[in-house]
């Protein structure tokens, strides 16, 4: 029990995405993990069709044969936990609460934060914890995040220190068996971060001032100012489906001004730059007639 995963899934009006999720890492290689599913206050049935799940899952009955007869033997398998956030405070505060409860488990060694909508290969979770074992340094891990094409999505991300602009590694590239050179990590894509569970005691949760996007680029880097290393473990692999669970243009605001947030915290002489490439952003959104978009982020630029 040594190298125990808790897997921090979180899920919002995703059931369809959660089950499948949790179906592929039940077909892991590597065996030592609970998986944690905090339902952030969803408001469809997403909650009850999951529990029902849940419950089919762990009391299941094991077939087996004895002197030529078919056994069944109810069983009891106790490494899927579902947590029920009172509201939804986003996506920083909703693996927040999968990360407090992991934490405080003496027997939790790793997190890994996944998100819903995605699903990895057998030997996924086993690349993560190789990669990790083959270093003595510090370091928060990354997949290797694939397209349902199976094209690259990301092999970690790189962000523009200047206009808060981020960028993802090889994105769109064929994928291949050999190892991509990575000339900048800057931050690691949220839908798969992996690390020792004592990092939290240095780098501290996510800060939940994030309610969507950029979360992972502040969690990547807060750890750099501590000297924690980011890195890719390329043969752990998973695929990314990306973004069903919300309607990605009512929160594009959110993406602009959280640039203005992580500009400040990080890099504050450059804030001036900053606003001006939002600025540019809005100035786009006019000459394109992207009214409401140029609204809502105007209306939200100086909170």
């Amino acid at each position: 029990m040594n190298n125990l995963c808790y897997i921090v899934i979180l899920n919002y009006n995703g059931h369809s995405d959660t089950l499948g999720c949790i179906k592929s890492i039940l077909n892991s290689n590597y065996s030592n993990y609970k998986i944690i599913i905090i339902d952030n206050k969803s408001t469809d049935d997403s909650i009850n069709i999951i529990k029902r799940y849940i419950v089919k899952y762990q009391y299941g009955y094991e077939h087996y044969r004895h002197n030529n007869k078919l056994i069944s033997k109810k069983i009891l398998n106790n490494n899927i936990t579902i947590i029920e956030s009172k509201f939804n405070g986003g996506y920083a505060y909703g693996n927040n609460v999968g990360i407090q409860y992991s934490i405080n488990k003496n027997n939790c060694k790793y997190i890994w934060i996944l998100n819903n909508d995605t699903y990895v290969y057998p030997d996924t979770l086993d690349e993560l914890i190789n990669s990790d074992k083959k270093t003595n340094t510090d370091t928060i891990w990354g997949s290797k995040v694939l397209n349902n094409d199976k094209t690259i999505q990301s092999l970690g991300c790189r962000l523009n220190k200047i206009f808060m602009n981020t960028k993802h590694n090889y994105n769109r590239n064929v994928d291949s068996d050999g190892i991509f050179i990575l000339n900048k990590l800057d931050y690691i894509h949220g839908c798969s971060i992996f690390f020792k569970k004592k990092i939290i005691y240095t780098v501290g949760l996510f800060d939940e001032d994030y309610f969507l996007y950029y979360e992972d680029v502040d969690f990547s880097q807060n750890a750099i100012k501590y000297n924690i290393k980011l890195n890719i473990a390329q043969k752990s692999r998973i695929v990314h489906k990306e973004a069903k669970t919300i309607h990605k243009s009512n929160y594009e605001y959110l993406s602009v001004t959280n640039r203005i947030k992580l500009s400040k915290k990080y890099f504050p002489k450059q804030i001036i730059l900053t606003y001006l490439g939002i600025y540019y952003e809005l100035a786009k959104c006019l000459i394109a007639f992207k009214f409401n978009k140029f609204y809502n982020i105007a209306i939200n630029l100086y909170r």
